[in-house]
């Protein structure tokens, strides 16, 4: 069942992450640090995967979580600026 829990996790998180790095890169905002916030939603995401096949509470599934919901935020907030031209 933490395999499939892990599966569903990715699901529900990472098609928000890629349409506002979509988002962003089509508005013409994006640059280099967009692609690093991208590699560090991936690496999260793999982290979470592997750390939820351990049996006890682990530091990736940790990162795997925290990654995911920084970059979602961030990612969200400079979505927000761009609307309003602050960014």
């Amino acid at each position: 069942i933490r395999r499939m829990r892990a599966h569903s996790n990715f699901i529900e998180n990472t098609p928000i992450a890629l349409i506002l790095i979509a988002v962003i890169e089509l508005s013409g905002k994006g640059g280099q640090w967009l692609a690093i916030v991208g590699a560090v939603f991936m690496l999260g995401r793999v982290a979470h995967a592997i750390g939820m096949d351990s049996t006890t509470a682990s530091p990736l599934r940790m990162f795997g979580v925290l990654s995911a919901m920084l970059v979602q935020l961030g990612l969200a907030v400079v979505c927000v600026l761009i609307a309003l031209g602050q960014f």
